[in-house]
């Protein structure tokens, strides 16, 4: 079965190189989750592998695609930035070269539909990408490790996976729950002998992931993992109570709570709730509204930098002040520490200063579409409710984890939003080339082999 809808009698190519683009664009989504953490060189040629794809096959599926709502707001949201970074050039002249060359990290969402397209709601290429997502942080917990040196184990005190401490914990924050719900999903299949195999090979892989987690000094991951998982088990919950899930799943992920969380606390308990604890002085200086004697902390810093961050939207409040701001940090005049920072240290601050309320709306729509897609694909009975809660659990701990650092404009927090969001959109562009009266019917059995989880 090819990889996308084929337009009957009109495609432009011959059929053996139409179908190379589609595997090409397998292939590259491939390399783009396998490399999202090890490797942001080859998730980078995944992505252009997969662009080079799909423009390829553009004139046979744009009759369906130009009616799909992502795709006309992508559209329009490029032709948006353009203008912005345009207007930014001319009165920013020396940020020009920044401006146009920040359009990628801006532009995030409207290139969810390159792997939307290239799985196209397959369920077995869902969880293919998936499954390469993993190895690729399992791949690099391995190199980091210091398996035979003195010292600790995982040194991730400023950095882990190559890069800042805080963008690291959003991928791990994103493996153990994934790995949770994936355990859940195969204790509901407890009587297949494979079941008990996958269950234990996740909790393996759980305990795996539990030291370098822990060692990982960053509150905004604890934290943000914590939300989640209570969203998580409220979410299950409710569908237990419901009926539309067992209790085995449940119990399953009570049990691993229980487990992981004692061995959390009794190996970095202590370590843990010192480095939570600190910085008292900073969150009493906070509720007081003490703001002009917010003392220059971790913390502090980042209020300081949010309360600039709005002071700048409410001057440019519709469309921003373009692209690239790091520049405007450097005007701060309170304090000579933050002119140096790259970032305001709150993703939905920045893109209020950067795109204004005009673009946050744009990134809202986006948002919304690609939650219901996931959840149409829900109700169609094309995934299972783990993955689905996989998606929500994913956006939550990215939003979250936004409150602290600008994930969302690193190369490692805009391809999460197209790696994910992608993964969930396929199955709307599924049913988008399904509907089109030009698609040839032989190929719109897809999404089989069972659900994703």
């Amino acid at each position: 079965m090819t990889l996308s809808t084929t337009i009957s009698g009109s495609s432009w190519l011959p059929n053996g190189i139409a179908r190379f683009f589609e595997r090409l664009a397998l292939v590259g989504a491939g390399a783009f989750a396998f490399g999202y953490v090890p490797s942001k060189a080859l998730a980078n040629i995944g992505l252009g592998l997969m662009l080079i794809a799909f423009l390829a096959r553009l004139p046979d599926n744009w009759p369906w695609l130009r009616r799909d709502p992502l795709v006309r707001l992508s559209g329009l949201w490029l032709l948006l930035l353009l203008v912005l970074a345009g207007r930014a050039a001319l009165q920013f002249p020396e940020t020009a070269a920044d401006q146009f060359g920040s359009l990628l990290e801006v532009f995030s969402f409207g290139l969810i539909p390159l792997v939307a397209w290239a799985t196209l709601g397959d369920n077995r290429r869902v969880r293919w990408i998936l499954a390469l997502a993993l190895a690729g942080i399992v791949l690099r917990i391995i190199w980091d490790g210091n398996w035979g040196g003195a010292g600790p184990l995982f040194d991730y005190q400023h950095t882990a996976f190559g890069v800042n401490k805080n963008i690291a914990g959003v991928m791990m924050d994103t493996a153990v729950v994934g790995l949770l719900l994936y355990a859940m999903h195969q204790a509901t299949h407890i009587g297949d002998n494979r079941a008990w195999g996958r269950l234990l090979a996740a909790f393996a892989l759980l305990g795996f992931l539990l030291l370098p987690w822990a060692s990982n000094p960053s509150r905004a991951t604890w934290i943000s993992l914590g939300a989640s998982l209570a969203f998580m088990f409220l979410f299950l919950a409710a569908a237990t109570l419901r009926g539309a899930l067992g209790k085995r799943a449940v119990l399953i992920f009570l049990a691993a709570l229980l487990i992981l969380g004692t061995a959390v606390y009794l190996g970095f308990g202590q370590k843990m709730l010192a480095r939570l604890t600190t910085e008292q002085h900073t969150w009493l200086a906070i509720l007081a509204g003490n703001w002009e004697h917010i003392p220059p902390t971790s913390i502090g810093l980042r209020v300081h930098m949010w309360r600039f961050a709005i002071e700048l939207w409410l001057q440019h409040p519709w469309f921003g002040w373009g692209p690239k701001v790091n520049h405007l940090l450097a005007t701060y005049e309170h304090n000579a520490t933050i002119r140096h920072f790259a970032q305001f240290h709150n993703g939905h601050l920045e893109i209020l200063v950067r795109v204004g309320t005009i673009g946050a709306a744009f990134f809202l729509a986006a948002a919304f579409l690609v939650f219901r897609a996931a959840r149409d694909a829900l109700r169609s009975g094309l995934i299972s409710v783990f993955f689905f809660v996989f998606i929500l659990e994913a956006l939550a701990i990215f939003l979250l984890n936004n409150g602290s650092i600008s994930f969302i404009f690193f190369q490692h927090g805009w391809q999460y939003v197209v790696l994910f969001g992608g993964l969930a959109y396929g199955y709307a562009l599924r049913r988008m080339a399904q509907t089109d009266p030009n698609t040839d019917t032989t190929h719109r059995a897809r999404g089989e082999g069972g659900d994703v989880a």
